[in-house]
């Protein structure tokens, strides 16, 4: 009799365990989604940038100087049919779509991208947080109901936290050399407009902002797979279909 109350309660213990695991499995995969939409968010803004597809305004400039106050009448007088092309060119406020501009981002400026990527980096920093915290939860349910597959979910989650570790912008925070994914819109501005054409600075170029995407990714896509073979030893181990 007790040998059998005693079964009964570790299959009650599994289902709920299980139960449990299906909850937290849900929600990673949604974390899992949004990670994936804010990368490739943040780095199509990077391209749309850096290929010139979206230019900053140019810098203001200089005011208060009064060219009259350096240049003499006589000057001023004998130049004027050289200098008013120049003016009229100056004076036109907007200049021509260039034709080869997809239609979709003709409307689509600056200031629209610069608000899009400090969306995409809030909700990529939350999701990499709770992405981590399912984890961790599932590897706690794990143990404590028995399920299997522990070593898969162990290493799925410290993959996670190396990710997390990548995706934060250390920069920022510490105001140090060492750098994370995550950057500010005027980063990301400074960086292009100060390219470099030798080869070892655009290189380090695109280390920073492709490289260091490709490396999220592929944690992204091991962690994947770590929760995949996890998933399939606990439906080996407790016979589900």
């Amino acid at each position: 009799m007790s040998d059998n109350s005693s079964e009964s309660t570790d299959m009650v213990e599994v289902t709920d365990a299980l139960e449990a695991i299906a909850v937290f499995r849900g929600w990673k995969n949604v974390f899992l989604t949004l990670l994936i939409l804010c990368l490739l968010v943040v780095q199509g803004g990077f391209w749309l940038i850096d290929q010139g597809i979206i230019k900053p305004k140019p810098k203001p400039e200089a005011e208060g100087l009064d060219v009259a106050a350096f240049v003499s009448p006589e000057a001023l007088v004998a130049d004027a049919n050289a200098t008013q092309p120049i003016v009229s060119e100056v004076a036109e406020p907007n200049e021509a779509p260039d034709p080869s501009t997809p239609s979709f981002l003709k409307a689509f400026n600056l200031a629209c991208l610069t608000k899009t990527l400090r969306i995409a980096n809030g909700l990529m920093l939350l999701s990499g947080i709770f992405f981590c915290l399912t984890l961790f939860f599932s590897v706690t349910i794990t143990i404590m109901g028995r399920l299997g597959g522990i070593r898969h979910i162990c290493r799925a989650f410290f993959m996670s936290l190396i990710m997390l570790v990548l995706l934060l912008p250390w920069h920022v925070i510490f105001d140090s050399l060492v750098c994370g994914y995550l950057y500010r819109p005027e980063d990301l501005v400074l960086a292009c407009e100060q390219k470099s054409t030798e080869l070892l600075p655009l290189i380090l170029h695109y280390l920073r902002f492709v490289g260091f995407w490709l490396v999220v990714c592929g944690f992204l896509i091991a962690v994947q797979v770590h929760c995949g073979r996890w998933a399939n030893s606990i439906r080996r181990r407790h016979q589900i279909i």
